[in-house]
C-alpha cells in the first residue's frame, strides 16, 4: 500500500486532519498516515511513498522575508512542521502534492514570497474567497491551464474551480513553473521535480473525477 504522510493542522488546542483529505487519498488506493510536530521525520520519512501538504492558516511572512501586514492568524509549529516536511521530502525524492497554504508553503521553502492579501495588494474584481463567503463546495472562478504541463494532462485548458484564499504566490520560487492562473493573473497551479500543487480544494470535489483524478495521478507517481 502508497503511504502518504499529511501533517496536522492545530485549532483551538487540538491537531486536525480534514476528513476530506483522507477521503480523497483512501479514494486513491493509498493509507494516509498522520504526521505530527513530535514525529521524528528523519525516520518517519523513508516509510513514506509521498506527503501531501493541506490548507491551513497563512504562513509567517518571517519565512520568506517580509513584515506581517495583511495576515490572518499564524501558527509557528505548523510552519514549522510544514517547511521541515517538504525540506525533508525534497532530500527523500519524495512526491509532494501541495494544496492551497500547501501551495502557498511548498513556494515560500523553495525561497519565493507571498502576496499577502490579495483584495488588498492585487488589482483584480475575482473574489478569491468566494466559495467560502458563499459557503459552495465547487462554485468559484475560472482558471487557465498551461498547455504541455503536468496539469494540462489531467484536466481541460479552461476549467471552474473552488476558491478558499486570500493570499497566494508572489514571486515564484527557483525550480517550479506556473502551470495555471486565474483570469487576474494569480497563480493557481505550479509544479516542479517531484512537486505539484493546487491554489484551490479538489479533495472538497472529489464527486468529480477530474478533481479525484488529481489525487489518483499523485498516487501513481508516488507508486513508481
Amino acid at each position: 500500500m502508497i503511504r502518504i504522510g499529511i501533517p496536522v493542522r492545530f485549532i483551538d488546542g487540538r491537531y486536525v486532519v480534514n476528513a476530506n483529505y483522507i477521503e480523497a487519498l483512501v479514494k486513491a488506493h493509498s493509507e494516509p498516515v498522520i504526521i505530527v510536530p513530535q514525529h521524528d521525520l528523519e525516520s518517519l520519512i523513508p516509510t513514506l511513498n509521498g506527503v501531501l501538504i493541506p490548507g491551513g492558516f497563512d504562513v509567517d511572512p518571517k519565512f520568506y522575508h517580509d513584515a506581517d501586514l495583511y495576515c490572518g492568524p499564524l501558527h509557528l509549529e505548523t510552519d514549522q512542521l510544514d517547511l521541515a516536511l517538504i525540506k525533508a521530502s525534497l532530500k527523500a525524492n519524495l512526491e509532494i502534492f501541495g494544496i492551497c497554504r500547501g501551495q502557498q508553503i511548498i513556494n515560500v521553502a523553495l525561497g519565493g514570497t507571498l502576496i499577502q492579501d490579495i483584495p488588498t495588494q492585487v488589482e483584480t474584481q475575482l473574489d478569491h474567497n468566494t466559495s467560502q463567503v458563499h459557503g459552495t463546495l465547487t462554485k468559484g472562478h475560472l482558471i487557465q491551464v498551461y498547455p504541455n504541463s503536468r496539469l494540462a494532462s489531467l484536466c481541460p485548458s479552461e476549467i471552474e474551480v473552488n476558491s478558499y484564499h486570500h493570499q497566494a504566490i508572489k514571486k515564484l520560487a527557483e525550480g517550479l513553473s506556473v502551470s495555471a492562473l486565474a483570469e487576474d493573473g494569480v497563480i493557481e497551479a505550479i509544479e516542479g521535480h517531484k512537486i505539484f500543487a493546487v491554489q484551490w480544494h479538489p479533495e472538497r470535489m472529489i464527486s468529480d473525477p477530474i478533481f479525484q483524478g488529481l489525487f489518483d495521478d499523485f498516487i501513481t507517481r508516488c507508486s513508481l
